[in-house]
């Protein structure tokens, strides 16, 4: 008779972890997961329905075809941060960096570019190089020197805006080029080119989660580490890939940005868009924990807190009642979908 393997050893006492591969490995051996689409983001868009009819009622000018461009034209810097952060939460983590990554990529996209298209072809790829760099090393110290991701992303977000500051000397100068321009400010119908983007972005990762074999492992990874890792999972290697993806969607939105107000701003990245980021992939469905959640979802919870936040401004609400009112938000949306998730 053979005699059991390790990895039939290190499981076969462990009922959490024998659970685990139930999830993530069925009979056949191959990693399976089923991805939770709709089942755990529908709530996020029946909120969404629901604020669109008291919004009708309230301030219909918002829901108008102009209300309905500057909205789309407003959350796509959130939403591009967003689809990144839910990649990196699917796997029980957080990033806290991405506000500095904008910030940075203001900073350098203007000083560079100059008003100028003739360093688009250098200046947007070292743009975009420098949220995934920011990316590799946040996953690898979390990775392989197993710093935990609030303290090693914490602590990028100060180093990173440390560089930006160095770079810059403190005074921000330059402009964005015509092409940055058209990516933050142009219009394609009556479609904003940045939601193009955001919805192309978007598209993008909901399928590679969806349908590729990194997919279903980010899913297995947040579900149970240790039972990714024994049904045969390189979690390292998720884990580095995801945070990438966030970094380097952080860029994005920070050309977009740059796009948007045309020029270097010191105050590009502060830390309310950080919090909504992070607000509207909660509001979405996707849990802290790890391993349910969509982006499906997230784009939910973008739009959501993005028309709450317009009708909150046209009610001429000071700045303190519409935090009040996100923070309940989040609470209350929190609180659900924990309920939900315990009876699922």
């Amino acid at each position: 008779m053979n005699s059991p393997s390790r990895r039939d050893t290190a499981t076969s006492g462990d009922p959490g972890v024998q659970a685990g591969l139930a999830t993530v490995m069925p009979p056949g051996g191959q990693i399976t997961l089923r991805l939770q689409g709709w089942r755990y983001s529908g709530g996020v868009w029946i909120g969404l329905v629901a604020l669109i009819i008291v919004v009708a009622i309230l301030k219909p000018a918002l829901i108008e075809p102009e209300g309905w461009r500057l909205l789309l034209r407003q959350v796509s810097v959130i939403g591009l941060l967003a689809v990144g952060q839910t990649v990196v939460m699917l796997t029980a983590g957080i990033d806290l960096s991405v506000g500095s990554v904008v910030a940075v990529v203001n900073w350098v996209a203007s000083s560079l570019l100059m008003s100028s298209d003739s360093n688009n072809i250098k200046i947007i790829p070292l743009c975009l190089g420098i949220g995934a760099f920011v990316g590799l090393l946040n996953g690898i110290s979390i990775a392989k020197l197993r710093v935990p991701p609030f303290v090693m992303t914490l602590g990028m977000l100060f180093v990173v805006l440390a560089a930006g500051q160095w770079w810059t000397g403190g005074i921000t100068s330059g402009g964005a080029s015509d092409l940055v321009i058209t990516i933050g400010q142009g219009q394609a119908g009556p479609i904003p080119v940045p939601f193009l983007i955001l919805a192309g972005v978007a598209l993008a990762v909901y399928l590679v989660l969806k349908l590729t074999p990194y997919g279903r492992r980010v899913y297995a990874l947040g579900t149970n580490p240790r039972a990714a890792f024994l049904a045969g999972v390189n979690t390292d290697r998720v884990l580095v890939a995801s945070y990438i993806i966030c970094g380097t969607t952080a860029a994005l939105a920070g050309l977009l940005l740059t796009g948007f107000i045309g020029y270097g701003a010191t105050t590009a990245g502060q830390e309310p868009v950080l919090l909504q980021s992070i607000a509207a992939v909660v509001i979405g469905g996707t849990v802290l924990a790890g391993g349910r959640g969509s982006i499906i979802g997230t784009v939910g919870g973008v739009l959501f807190l993005g028309l709450l936040f317009n009708l909150l401004v046209v009610s001429d609400i000071a700045q303190s009642g519409r935090f009040m009112a996100q923070g309940f938000t989040l609470i209350v949306a929190a609180a659900l979908y924990s309920r939900f998730w315990r009876r699922g």
